[in-house]
């Protein structure tokens, strides 16, 4: 389809031209007349009602008196007869009831889709034609007043945006409240501040006391294992730094890290959170027992995903 693309001919719809009420005519293609006339089952008029399969199923709108002629991919037409106005669908189908309809229809995984089956025997209220017409006003004009609100928002948000430098320059010239004559100026304060500083002695500190030496070989980290072939387990105390410093909590920060649904290997996991080899293995083994953490492989080929 992207091959059919022109820079100027027929208005080409995809689903992000159709938003709630609304014709977007941003990123919008066009096609030549040729194609356009080989895809008539398509082709679009001013008054009808298109409706998004895929993407965002369900955003309908009226194609405007604007695009007298255009064509669409993916879209539902829905085409008004003599008892059913343009409008009045547009909003029956972006209403909430309609809208659980579409959710309660749509299929797919990755991208969620409608398909045009569910819009044929999608329910529909269906008024007086004078009544459509009072809904539609109605609509219409609640809609006016929330764009007069925008505006005045906007207006209002401007002004401020505009006041708050003022402002900031005002208090820092002293004219937001009365001065008093016989304060000092703050060159004066700040001068006398560093005079004092300067005839001052600087205090001086305690000495640190140096670190408790490391066991003969250690390079600080975390302690290693207990003795006697198996690692941390069930019963022995989490692992301490040798350096004296409390351990941060290393299963905690391997949970915060991954990411339902994802895959992590051993590296991924120990080159983001900086674990050394024993710290890995003791945590890893807590969270598998705990039930947190489900390893899938052996060895170097294991994987590792949050449990369901």
């Amino acid at each position: 389809m992207a091959s059919e693309y022109r820079d100027e001919g027929v208005p080409f719809l995809r689903s992000l031209n159709v938003r709630p009420f609304r014709f977007d005519d941003r990123e919008l293609k066009y096609i030549s007349d040729k194609f356009h006339i080989k895809i008539s089952k398509s082709a679009l008029k001013p008054g009808d009602v298109v409706v998004v399969r895929t993407g965002a199923p369900g955003q309908c709108c009226v194609i405007p008196p604007e695009l007298p002629e255009a064509n669409c991919s993916d879209l539902v037409i829905v085409r008004p007869g003599p008892r059913l106005l343009g409008d009045f669908a547009c909003v029956f189908i972006n209403a909430e009831t309609s809208q659980s309809f579409v959710r309660s229809e749509q299929v797919g995984v990755a991208q969620l889709h409608f398909n045009v089956g569910s819009m044929k025997k999608a329910p529909l209220s269906l008024p007086a034609l004078d009544e459509q017409h009072e809904i539609v006003r109605r609509v219409e004009a609640l809609f006016a007043n929330a764009d007069r609100l925008e505006a005045r928002y906007q207006a209002a948000r401007a002004h401020v945006d505009r006041l708050t430098p003022a402002l900031l320059a005002k208090a820092f010239r002293g004219d937001l409240v009365p001065q008093d004559p016989n304060d000092e100026p703050a060159s004066v304060l700040l001068e006398r501040i560093r005079a004092e500083r300067v005839a001052s002695p600087k205090a001086r500190g305690a000495r640190p006391s140096p670190p408790a030496p490391l066991p003969r070989g250690a390079r600080g980290g975390i302690a290693p294992p207990p003795l006697g072939g198996r690692g941390w387990g069930e019963g022995d105390p989490s692992p301490v730094r040798r350096d004296g410093v409390a351990p941060r909590n290393i299963p905690e920060a391997i949970l915060a890290h991954m990411q339902p649904g994802r895959d992590y290997s051993r590296s991924d996991l120990c080159g983001a959170l900086v674990l050394s080899t024993s710290e890995w293995t003791w945590a890893i083994r807590e969270l598998k027992e705990s039930g947190k953490v489900v390893q899938e492989g052996a060895r170097r080929g294991a994987t590792y995903t949050l449990a369901a």
